[in-house]
């Protein structure tokens, strides 16, 4: 279908969802209130309204928001933080094994949802019943991982930075051990992990660029031929673009990356 639609998301980092915006004029940051999985949510427009074909288009975009759609929202947030008091005392009284993270109350009160931890799969007929006696709306309990824990609640990681997963990343994809190794950092897990426990999420961002650099760079454990003779490759720096060479006499020498032949840079031990 092809009508006039923004690119929006309900949440900080959230995911972006295509929103018609029939005649409404946006720009960026514009708060809207959107139509959207039956309920009213507060959207944020990340890409103005354009021409646009989608194939499915689930968002609809009502208005921008009002002065009483803001005091709506304040009274929301006052919602969040006493169903989170009360759904928290709750899971202490039924002796619960669950951790519970954030509550998020819709625009419009048709629901509310629960966004918890829990290491094993939690029963909690009992505690939505609670629940929905208590704010008389429909409950929605989310079980959700460590890492989604540790983007809700934020951060600092030990860049000084806002955590990757609560500023820039999008969508979590998994990090693996040997993305740490190209990078030549130590597989220490207190040194590589995030606040989440898991491998930190700037490791994989930035894997592909390290992929890349070392492409120009003989493998650690060749032997290369250079004007100062043939030497094995022991360690290289990649943003400095130089290599380390043990030379057949037992002396180590340090060399810029220009230096070394390319044919061969990958002749191996």
């Amino acid at each position: 279908m092809t009508a006039n639609f923004a690119k929006i998301r309900f949440r900080e980092c959230g995911k972006l969802h295509d929103a018609e915006a029939q005649d409404l004029k946006l720009g960026w940051n514009d708060k809207v209130i959107v139509e959207y999985d039956n309920c009213l949510q507060v959207g944020t427009v990340l890409v103005p309204p354009a021409e646009r074909e989608i194939e499915k288009g689930g968002a609809k975009i009502l208005r921008t928001l009002t002065s009483d759609d803001k005091k709506i929202l304040e009274d929301n947030k006052n919602i969040e933080k006493e169903a989170y008091l009360f759904c928290r005392e709750k899971i202490e009284e039924r002796n619960m094994k669950m951790r519970l993270v954030q509550v998020y109350a819709f625009f419009d009160k048709r629901k509310i949802m629960f966004y918890f931890t829990a290491e094993n799969r939690i029963d909690f007929r009992e505690l939505v019943k609670d629940l929905a006696k208590q704010y008389k709306t429909r409950i929605e309990m989310r079980q959700i991982g460590i890492r989604d824990q540790t983007r809700i609640t934020g951060g600092l990681g030990y860049c000084g930075r806002i955590l990757c997963c609560a500023s820039v990343i999008k969508q979590f994809e998994p990090v693996p051990v040997c993305a740490a190794k190209e990078q030549n950092l130590s597989l220490n897990p207190t040194k590589i992990s995030g606040l989440c426990g898991r491998l930190m999420c700037c490791i994989g961002y930035e894997s592909e660029t390290y992929k890349e650099l070392l492409k120009k760079f003989p493998k650690i454990g060749t032997i290369v031929k250079t004007t100062d003779g043939t030497g094995e490759v022991i360690s290289i720096s990649l943003f400095k673009e130089m290599v380390t060479l043990r030379l057949e006499d037992g002396t180590q020498k340090s060399m810029s990356l220009d230096k070394i032949p390319l044919d061969n840079k990958q002749t191996v031990v």
